[in-house]
């Protein structure tokens, strides 16, 4: 036996359900946004839901570095950026940054991945962004590997390859 109809479920949802669930995500949002030291340090980044160029949605976050707490975030749809994919994570840090300085909030600087139009996008306003950790260790990784190649080819220098156990 149902405990109520479809027809009053939507109604306790709409009238009551949402606009609490509302209530509490921006008074969470207010206490992260004051909790976190002035000028911001924020890191971004952008999640897709599916890999490769056909994903319809991204969702791109902003996270205080210091407090580790999420400070907002934007949802973008392919069909805002002319269908292109690519272009949905640019429009969301777009998003993300226009309503944080709204607020009247200062960004002294961003960690992102390496996406060439956030890069690009944060050279053209102004704001210092570094990259994060995982993406320069990946950088890094593919020079080792092409200089361990480079020494593999001349024969004196076998002893620091074997010292290094390869």
């Amino acid at each position: 036996m149902p405990l109520m109809s479809r027809r009053v479920y939507d109604r306790y949802k709409h009238h009551w359900v949402d606009p609490a669930i509302s209530e509490m995500y921006e008074d969470q949002k207010e206490r992260a946004i004051e909790a976190a030291p002035k000028p911001l340090r924020i890191a971004s980044d952008g999640q897709y839901d599916s890999r490769g160029y056909s994903a319809e949605m991204c969702c791109v976050l902003a996270m205080d570095e210091v407090t580790k707490r999420i400070l907002t975030f934007a949802v973008v749809d392919k069909s805002e950026v002319g269908g292109v994919s690519n272009r949905m994570e640019k429009f969301g840090t777009q998003r993300v940054v226009e309503e944080l300085q709204g607020r009247n909030l200062e960004i002294s600087g961003v960690t992102i991945d390496k996406h060439a139009a956030v890069m690009k996008y944060f050279k053209d306003i102004g704001i210092v962004f570094n990259l994060d950790a995982w993406h320069l260790l990946g950088k890094l990784s593919s020079s080792i590997r092409a200089e361990v190649k480079s020494l593999k080819k001349q024969p004196e220098q076998q002893g620091i390859l074997r010292d290094l156990g390869r």
